[in-house]
């Protein structure tokens, strides 16, 4: 299925709308380890800020994407981390252990589920930075 590449492809428009010449798409999921995972589709429509990693017996709509750490894509410094990735924020940060271990690590604002957290393994407790990295 290619349900998730047209919220990648938006987002591509919207970056040359507005002449933005200053950011990289990468249609991956930000993980621990390297590999590939299923994204359920989730919500209406092609467009959804709704898709996940985590599945139920009723989703039938998928694609997949290669699973990264994000501590070997971003090769320059970061100031700051936005993360609403439907649960999936603790898997993220476990792949950004080399980032967040300086002094400067950025700041992360995430969304906190924990039912969403323990559907994907981990919980609101683990997401705690200390315990994370």
């Amino acid at each position: 299925s290619d349900l998730g590449p047209s919220t990648a492809e938006k987002l591509r428009e919207n970056l040359l709308l507005n002449n933005t010449n200053n950011v990289t798409v990468h249609q991956c999921a930000a993980l621990e380890s390297s590999g590939i995972v299923k994204i359920a589709k989730r919500g209406i429509g092609d467009v959804s800020g709704q898709n996940s990693l985590r599945f139920s017996g009723q989703d039938r709509d998928y694609w997949e994407v290669p699973g990264v750490r994000l501590d070997r894509l971003i090769k320059t410094k970061i100031h700051f981390i936005k993360m609403d990735i439907e649960g999936a924020e603790v898997m993220a940060i476990k792949g950004l252990t080399k980032l967040l271990a300086g002094d400067d690590a950025p700041p992360i604002l995430c969304e906190v589920t924990d039912e969403f957290f323990k559907e994907l393994g981990s919980s609101a407790e683990e997401l705690d930075r200390k315990s994370v990295v």
